[in-house]
């Protein structure tokens, strides 16, 4: 799946991702790093060292048109473990 970068960042902040689960400290510390983007490293890593022919690439705006897709203005008040709407 891969989303819109600035997309990501508005969700993290959201849902205060840093400060409650240290989340992009934790994920770039899996790489050796102590300072970046995870989301952009792993891009970068999937496309360069991870991607083959046995996957497909997904835009997660393509999901708009399915009837199980939550638009933006409605997921505003999504929390990290939201299952339902």
């Amino acid at each position: 799946m891969r989303r819109n970068l600035e997309d990501i960042h508005n969700s993290e902040r959201r849902i205060d991702w840093e400060y409650r689960f240290r989340g992009n400290t934790r994920e770039l510390a899996l790489f050796g790093l102590v300072e970046g983007d995870s989301a952009q490293l792993k891009y970068d890593y999937w496309d360069s060292s991870q991607k083959s022919t046995n996957f497909i690439e997904i835009d997660y705006e393509s999901l708009r048109d399915h009837p199980l897709y939550v638009a933006k203005e409605h997921r505003v008040n999504f929390h990290c473990k939201q299952t339902a709407v």
